[in-house]
């Protein structure tokens, strides 16, 4: 992925939830100076995530970059919203995610007098439509010029309008590439902004330049594997459905009493016709592993009960199950490690270290030979 980004030339990269998926110390190293394990040729930035310890911005990501397009100048300010339930909990120990709204008024006002900046943007992980509202209202040295926003990767292209009459442009793209949000600014003959339009751009409108087909051949071997073809369907199976047959496969696998895993964990369905083992990643592209913990039959219900809506759940129907009788569950490690998970985490956990798209896989193959 850094090969790939840094090909693409970003002016700035805005962390968000994924970035912690492996612990955001896996990040910090290419930020190290060390060229052996990798270098981003971007700035990363966070103005609003900061270390505990220190009760200040991570000390290597930055709260903005400015850049300069033909004689003007831009600043670039990066924030993340209250995403902390999309990341595992485990890796925020040590992080904190301070309120962005007067960090940004400060950050902006700086940029302005004393970075010299014409115009200031704001990239937030976050689809928070009142923190939107909240800098779009900005005005003077501290007013924003346009928000891009990300996280629920709902395709966006709106304006808030602000008291002086004039537009913020807020855009997001849509998911999985299919589009990506350009904001136009125009300045007069002296620097000043005088109109800003934002539009999304869908991919399919453009040809590929081959500017990856570098990245694409240092990676042939690897990429190659994904072209595997497990197994053909003869009919499509929704997201629904696939979340479903994947928390079954652990059910079955581990022969456990019940199995539960993340909704936003199963990231798509299956086309129909041949299967790729490309295609199961797709669905699965997370590095969760398997863990068993053993509940009592009170926890059990009570925590389905609490939490169903957001999880794919499979085993004994609920009003079968004994208060004071012990059952055993099969559960992925970013639920099992999550807030909704506080109440019921116990000494009983058992990581069997399997991949959950590796257990998807083996029983899909093993139930088709």
């Amino acid at each position: 992925m850094l090969d790939a980004l840094n090909a693409l030339d970003f002016d700035a990269f805005v962390i968000g939830n994924h970035e912690f998926d492996w612990g955001l110390d896996e990040m910090k190293k290419y930020k190290d100076g060390d060229p052996s394990n990798g270098e981003a040729e971007f700035p990363f930035l966070g103005a609003n995530i900061y270390d505990k310890s220190t009760n200040a911005i991570v000390d290597w990501l930055e709260p903005y970059t400015v850049i300069r397009l033909d004689e003007v100048k831009i600043g670039i300010i990066g924030i993340i919203g209250h995403v902390e339930s999309s990341i595992l909990s485990a890796h925020l120990e040590e992080y904190v995610f301070v309120e962005a709204g007067e960090i940004v008024k400060d950050l902006a006002t700086e940029l302005r007098t004393e970075k010299g900046c014409d115009a200031v943007i704001v990239a937030s992980h976050a689809a928070d439509e009142e923190l939107n509202n909240t800098l779009a209202s900005y005005e003077g040295l501290a007013k924003i010029d346009g928000i891009f926003t990300g996280h629920t990767h709902v395709p966006t292209e709106e304006t808030i309008r602000r008291s002086d009459g004039s537009h913020v442009w807020v855009l997001q793209n849509g998911g999985y590439g299919e589009s990506f949000a350009s904001l136009t600014l125009k300045f007069d003959e002296n620097g000043v902004l005088q109109e800003t339009a934002g539009k999304l751009n869908y991919t399919d409108q453009f040809q590929s330049t081959g500017i990856l087909s570098e990245v694409f051949a240092k990676y042939e071997a690897q990429l190659s594997i994904g072209d595997q073809v497990l197994l053909t369907i003869g009919e499509e199976i929704s997201r629904y459905d696939t979340g479903s047959n994947v928390v079954y496969s652990m059910y079955a696998t581990y022969d456990v009493d019940f199995a539960v895993i993340n909704g936003g964990g199963v990231r798509t369905g299956i086309e129909a016709g041949d299967v790729t083992y490309a295609d199961l990643f797709q669905v699965l592209p997370f590095e969760n592993e398997v863990y068993i913990v053993t509940l009592s039959g009170w926890q059990l219900k009570s925590y389905v009960n609490a939490f169903s809506s957001g999880i794919y759940y499979y085993g004994l129907r609920l009003e079968f199950i004994e208060d004071d009788k012990d059952y055993q569950m099969a559960i992925v490690d970013f639920v099992y490690l999550g807030y909704t998970f506080d109440d019921y985490r116990n000494d009983s956990c058992i990581d069997t270290n399997d991949l959950i798209r590796d257990v998807f896989i083996d029983f899909v193959l093993s139930s088709v030979s």
